[in-house]
């Protein structure tokens, strides 16, 4: 999604489905993601996430259709590093 931060489901009905953050304050840098697997989405209604409006907030659980259990839970992932620098 152009202009927007996160990971994105970019088909008809844009979605996304992690976010992450890099703060950087007196010489400490900090940094967050959340990957939306399990996610119970209700908690999205309340709030307007990352300050995004008219976009959707999703999880793997609703993508896929099933819960992920524990040991699948943990979906190793990489950011290449040109794209992180990019985004800062």
């Amino acid at each position: 999604m152009e202009g927007l931060t996160g990971v994105w489901i970019a088909d008809e009905i844009p979605r996304k489905i992690c976010a992450f953050g890099v703060k950087s304050s007196r010489w400490v840098t900090m940094h967050g993601i959340g990957f939306n697997v399990n996610t119970d989405l209700s908690y999205f209604d309340s709030i307007v996430p990352c300050g995004i409006t008219g976009k959707e907030v999703t999880s793997m659980k609703q993508e896929i259709g099933h819960n992920l259990g524990s040991p699948r839970s943990s979906i190793p992932f990489v950011i290449p590093s040109e794209n992180l620098i990019r985004l800062c």
